[in-house]
């Protein structure tokens, strides 16, 4: 039977392939026109989608990217679909034919604009047959390359929750359990606590499953969690060692003077951590302290930046460049560090160690620049602020109206208070983020006022303009009226049927007068408006 299973799956190895047929992409272009208003998608942000006309004869199985909604068939070749704005790539699954990558910029396209269409069409090409109709040449199985946009769930489950752990070179935030996406390929993780032997291992993603870890450290009876009391020198020394070693959890939301964090090159612990590869085979031990001291040499040498993105979460980045419309980054601690785009409408704060704090307002403009960094020490906690302002403090306290802090450790500083609703976000030093007021349902306030402001506006407009041309026609109108020293030449037709050709004086309601010649000595009649069935001028 197993034989059967592996010869039935190296023939499929070939007969697929050598059925299925490659697509390439004939044009790829933008269009002049936008999308219709009932057909406009938005995205999770609430920000416009654009629209991807994607003309190819077959069924689109799935799309791998930034993709928004439901595929739509719109009808014969033509299928439609919604990407967030700022993609610069997708990948589209077909039933019939291999997959196929799309890079925008290969066809000058820099990244998808919000409420655009753009236009795909993807060409069939056929292999090459004989006159009998044989295939002549078989196809070679096609490598799937998998791009930064591939990515796959990754969850790992660790005890004690308290535990340090490091993905990647990236400092993460649990308690005891992360669920994040990853790009598909190889990632390495450490999970280290004190009184604990750290693991660290490594897991491989595939694009067709999620993945799911469980990790439980082993109790170190070595550590000096183990040991008997110490004298209180010795209790100090320790704890200044503890110190150091818990400081790491807040690198990943601390932005610090990369020399003042590299320099401290001698961080030792009594933990041990077993370096663990795939095979279970040359494990080494080494110091959690050595571990953290390569992290920060690693990290912190790249002049690690920051960005809070609008619904308060944030990313450790380098800054390459900033326009006006979006910001070019690079993920810090990457494998293969790639550049791209991250539009500035989502973007609450930059924080960059040589451009200082930089805030976006909801659509996109730099509104508040701090020309020097804000220095975050070690065990303190950083205040953002709805207006862009940034508060270090310590002993941070939060109830229903305000946010009270110390501005020095220990309670020695003065102690200060905010309304809640004057703080977005608070980085502790774990690690973990409080958002006390939404940004985006602010954004939302703003735009729905503003929408609003401007329809107030149009109404008045549109006001004016009526009351305006209903003078111009009243005084048209005015103008028009016949006078006695400017009558007017008209025809009557009585309702008895008498046509008159008389010059009129007064048209009112109620009466017209007239007269038969264009005289001053020419008398003037009056006729009721009663008698009158028309009259034509």
């Amino acid at each position: 039977m197993n034989f059967r299973l592996i010869f039935i799956f190296f023939l499929l190895q070939y007969i697929i392939p050598a059925t299925a047929q490659n697509v390439v992409i004939k044009s790829c272009k933008i269009t002049t026109d936008h999308i219709p208003a009932d057909m406009r998608r938005n995205d999770f942000n609430n920000k416009p989608c654009a629209l991807v006309k994607v003309q190819v004869l077959d069924e689109i199985a799935r799309v791998e990217g930034n993709k928004i909604g439901k595929i739509v068939d719109n009808g014969g070749a033509e299928k439609l679909v919604y990407m967030c704005q700022g993609t610069r790539s997708m990948r589209i699954h077909l039933k019939k034919h291999l997959p196929v990558n799309i890079v925008f910029q290969e066809h000058s396209i820099s990244s998808l604009e919000g409420n655009r269409v753009y236009e795909i069409i993807l060409e069939e090409t056929k292999s090459p047959s004989n006159s009998g109709g044989q295939v002549v040449s078989t196809p070679t199985p096609t490598t799937v390359v998998h791009e930064q946009n591939t990515l796959q769930k990754f969850i790992l489950n660790y005890s004690p929750a308290n535990a340090t752990v490091i993905i990647d070179s990236k400092m993460m935030s649990g308690d005891g359990r992360i669920e994040m996406e990853l790009p598909v390929g190889e990632h390495n993780y450490v999970i280290a606590a004190e009184g604990y032997i750290a693991v660290e291992g490594t897991v491989k993603l595939n694009e067709y499953s999620p993945r799911t870890i469980t990790e439980e450290l082993v109790k170190d009876n070595n550590s000096k969690n183990n040991k008997p009391k110490t004298s209180a020198k010795e209790k100090k020394a320790k704890e200044n060692i503890k110190e150091k070693t818990q400081g790491l959890r807040a690198a990943e939301n601390t932005p610090q003077s990369p020399a003042r964090q590299s320099s401290n090159t001698n961080r030792t612990t009594e933990i041990s951590v077993v370096k663990d590869n795939t095979t279970g085979a040359n494990q080494k031990e080494q110091t959690i302290g050595q571990k953290i001291n390569r992290f920060f040499d690693k990290v912190f040498k790249n002049d690690l930046d920051y960005v809070i993105f609008r619904d308060g979460r944030m990313q450790s980045v380098k800054i390459l460049q900033i326009d006006n419309e979006k910001t070019l980054v690079m993920e810090s601690g990457a494998n293969s560090a790639s550049e791209h785009y991250i539009m500035n409408t989502g973007i609450f704060m930059l924080k960059s160690n040589t451009r200082g704090n930089i805030v976006f307002n909801r659509v996109g403009e730099r509104i508040l620049t701090t020309s020097e960094p804000v220095d975050v020490p070690k065990g303190a906690i950083s205040i953002i602020c709805v207006d862009g302002r940034e508060i270090v403090g310590y002993n941070v306290r939060v109830n229903n109206d305000n946010v009270t802090y110390n501005t020095a450790k220990k309670g020695k500083g003065q102690q200060l208070s905010l309304p809640v609703t004057e703080v977005f976000l608070i980085n502790y030093s774990n690690g973990s983020r409080d958002v006390l007021t939404s940004i985006i349902e602010q954004d939302r306030r703003e735009q729905a006022a503003e929408e609003a402001r401007i329809e107030a506006e149009r109404k008045v407009h549109e006001a004016e303009i009526a009351r305006i041309r209903e003078l111009q026609e009243s005084m048209r109108a005015e103008a028009a009226k016949p006078t006695m020293k400017n009558p007017k030449l008209a025809t009557i037709v009585t309702k008895k049927g008498v046509r008159m050709k008389v010059w009129v004086c007064e048209d009112t309601p109620t009466i017209v007068s007239y007269k038969k010649a264009k005289t001053a000595k020419s008398p003037v009649i009056k006729l009721k408006k009663s008698n009158i069935k028309s009259i034509t001028y």
